[in-house]
């Protein structure tokens, strides 16, 4: 390696040594030119600037002296006033006036023609006092490599501007959402629609600000006119009233489902015929055997088709009722000889009669809810109009649904109720798709704490939804999370989790095999690596350079992310940016 450049920087940093050293402690620069000095350095050093910086400072206060006083008289005059009033005040033989000197220094403050005689000479001294300490602090291997790592660059006064900037706009910025401000490069950092549309994965340990970066995406597809559907596994009813009441105030529907509390009476069957409403139930549990699904299908395929034929609207109380194939047969034969096909439907219903004690686990699901303190909650008989919420009209009508499932209190029922609504949400997926593509409404889907009801229907909607404008947002606490939603095969089901998603938001994680996940996901970049050889000095020249990879982003970085700050990984635009999450106006609201 050549020492040329290192051998210069450190003779231009003894030099600025030595030009504050006569400035500074001299004080020939005068005291307005020594306050402005001082300014000018304390803003540069707070503000979080780099030497460079720091010498155009110095040099616009050389244009603007020379523009004001000349070439060479915006240094030199200033100097030689000073020398005259030190040499007349302090070193004439017939006085040693120090108080006439306090009052001078003090009239010149309050002069006006002394700020723009003097600000020249101090914009430059500034200028060259940062330079000097950028220098000397700096470390010196850090000055050999040209370039500063940006995991090394701090977040000054113009970051923090830069993010409340951020924090007061709006979320919707053309057809992207805002999502913050780039940590290093303080720009916006966006997220479009186009990008949203392939799906993404928020994760962060508990009160990394997880929620925070889930309700910029929220607010933007409300202020959009988007559908949302919001399904909780905390349980927040704090955030649920949040999230409706910004609804409400954009002049949008609102249905919000608590499993405590005012609630909407949910009907998952309400859309779809009557092999789209047998899918629905059969797939609210895992099968281990096919041949045992097969039997469940094919009960459950002629409840609906009875229902659906004696015209009784079907929801899971209804259903409940009618889960045995004696009051099925009743109910065709209540309907005589007229009801169309009645003795093909009670073969029908009498070649089923052999499956049902295979079925009777299914069937305890379903009369689980229905006889549950929140069975009410399903019934749909009582329900006024306005208080029953049916998915796919919610999301026609471009509403904001959200299902609150405290999975603390009923782990098992929240566990159900969320892979009910994922099965309705994938039905609404079907229709759309079934519509003319400038017919569709495109909706915005969360799962948090996506671990409590996770499972292959998530993966099948949001794989399969694209189509139909499903814009899947995925927020657990851990990898490790992902892989425990599911009893057989958790490190296929996490790779499955990771190939449908192409955007990540990742705040902070603790455990080391989750950060490790994480940073090979990201990848690796080619770098240049540095040795070099320092003394007291700073670099000798001696030192070597080889090609290697490194990660993209360090290890050590997402474990040390502070609250509100995220690593955001766009696979789509192969970006990777250090962000300050913007705060949402949604988490703001009183």
């Amino acid at each position: 390696m050549s020492s040329g450049a290192d051998r210069r920087d450190e003779a231009f940093a003894f030099a600025a040594i030595g030009v504050t050293w006569v400035f500074g402690t001299m004080a020939l620069i005068g005291p307005v030119a020594l306050l402005v000095a001082v300014v000018t350095m304390s803003g540069i050093l707070i503000a979080g600037f780099d030497e460079r910086v720091s010498l155009l400072t110095s040099a616009v206060g050389v244009g603007l002296g020379s523009l004001l006083w000349g070439f060479e008289g915006w240094l030199a005059d200033p100097l030689n006033t000073m020398i005259a009033i030190y040499r007349d005040y302090l070193f004439d033989g017939r006085r040693f006036d120090v108080d006439g000197l306090r009052a001078l220094f003090l009239s010149m403050f309050i002069n006006g023609p002394a700020w723009p005689y003097f600000t020249p000479l101090g914009i430059v001294a500034g200028g060259l006092y940062a330079t000097c300490w950028q220098v000397l602090t700096g470390s010196p291997l850090r000055r050999t490599t040209r370039v500063m790592p940006c995991d090394k660059v701090t977040s000054g006064v113009m970051t923090r501007f830069a993010k409340r900037r951020v924090d007061d706009a709006d979320a919707l910025i053309g057809d992207s959402t805002l999502l913050g401000v780039d940590k290093h490069a303080r720009k916006r950092v966006t997220f479009s629609d186009p990008d949203a549309n392939k799906h993404t994965l928020v994760l962060g340990t508990t009160g990394s600000g997880k929620t925070v970066s889930v309700l910029n995406m929220v607010e933007g597809a409300i202020d959009r006119q988007q559908a949302v559907v919001y399904v909780d596994g905390k349980g927040d009813y704090d955030l649920a009233d949040k999230i409706l009441s910004y609804a409400v105030d954009q002049g949008r529907p609102a249905y919000l489902f608590a499993m405590n509390g005012k609630s909407c009476v949910y009907n998952p069957l309400a859309s779809g015929g009557y092999s789209a409403k047998k899918d629905r139930i059969v797939e609210l549990r895992e099968w281990s055997e096919d041949h045992y699904r097969k039997l469940a299908e094919g009960y459950m395929q002629i409840v609906f088709k009875v229902l659906e034929a004696t015209g009784i609207d079907a929801d899971l109380v209804t259903v409940a009722d009618y889960m045995s194939m004696e009051k099925l047969a009743e109910l065709v034969e209540d309907q005589g000889d007229s009801f169309p096909d009645h003795e093909r439907y009670l073969d029908a219903i009498a070649k089923r009669e052999a499956a049902e004690e295979h079925v009777q686990s299914l069937k305890e699901e379903i009369w689980t809810l229905a006889e549950s303190e929140i069975g009410h909650l399903f019934d749909t008989d009582r329900c006024p109009r306005d208080r029953l919420l049916e998915l796919l009209p919610a999301i026609e009508e471009r509403a904001v649904v959200y299902f609150c499932l405290p999975a603390l209190q009923f782990p098992a029922l929240a566990r159900l109720i969320g892979r009910l609504v994922i099965n309705d949400l994938k039905s609404a997926a079907a229709a759309q798709v079934a519509k003319p593509r400038h017919a569709r409404v495109p909706f915005t889907t969360v799962f948090d704490e996506f671990s409590v009801f996770a499972g292959d229907q998530v993966l099948n909607l949001i794989n399969q939804g694209r189509s139909a404008g499903v814009r899947g947002v995925l927020a657990t606490q851990s990898v490790a999370d992902i892989g425990r939603a599911v009893a057989n095969g958790p490190d296929h089901f996490i790779r499955q989790v990771f190939a449908s998603c192409n955007s990540y938001l990742i705040q902070r994680l603790n455990a080391d095999d989750d950060v490790t996940a994480m940073v090979e996901l990201i990848g690796t970049r080619d770098t240049i690596e540095h040795t070099a050889q320092v003394d007291l000095l700073g670099a000798t020249g001696l030192g070597s350079a080889r090609r290697t990879k490194s990660f993209t982003v360090h290890p050590d970085i997402i474990k040390q992310l502070r609250v509100g700050e995220a690593v955001f990984v766009n696979k789509n635009q192969n970006t990777t940016k250090h962000i300050l999450v913007r705060h949402s106006r949604i988490e703001r609201q009183a």
